[in-house]
């Protein structure tokens, strides 16, 4: 399906005639998927915060926190020690770790390749915010965490999955 069928369709499903009233009136529930898919399809999602920012927010960040905003990454990724690979690599140990490294994982985009270096959190912040964004033509589907405060959250309860965490 072209994208302009697309575009086309998700209009026709946003402005369904209602029986009580002519007028084409918006399902609130497909204005939502609507917005989401389009968020999706295009990688728009909230930017990172400047390095500063960061830096104030992560001495706060509480791994509890970040533990329930993993909550997104499981189905696709697992964080334990020694875990399997899903469709996406084992977290264990990222903060600090040279990016596109993780043991059991080949399934590596070029451009994640490409982007090498390490995870720092300033990268991570960044990549958490808009992964399309932050390494074009990545294969990781995830449309980004917005707030910032979630990022932080997660980048430290990501550091805290170590054996060797980082000192923010």
């Amino acid at each position: 399906m072209t994208t302009r069928r697309r575009l086309r369709f998700l209009r026709r499903q946003c402005f369904r005639q209602t029986e009580v009233d002519i007028r084409a009136v918006p399902d609130p529930r497909t204005v939502l998927f609507a917005s989401l898919a389009f968020a999706f399809a295009f990688g728009w999602a909230a930017p990172a915060v400047p390095d500063n920012a960061l830096a104030e927010l992560l001495p706060d960040a509480s791994p509890v926190r970040g533990k329930a905003v993993y909550r997104k990454c499981r189905l696709c990724h697992t964080i334990e020690r020694g875990g399997d690979a899903k469709l996406g690599p084992n977290l264990f140990g990222t903060v600090g770790a040279a990016v596109g490294a993780s043991p059991g994982f080949a399934k590596y985009s070029d451009a994640l390749l490409a982007f090498g270096g390490h995870w720092t959190p300033v990268r991570l912040d960044a990549y958490l915010a808009n992964p399309r964004a932050a390494v074009p033509g990545t294969t990781m589907a995830f449309v980004g965490l917005g707030d910032a405060g979630d990022r932080a959250d997660m980048i430290a309860y990501l550091n805290s999955m170590s054996d060797e965490p980082v000192e923010f």
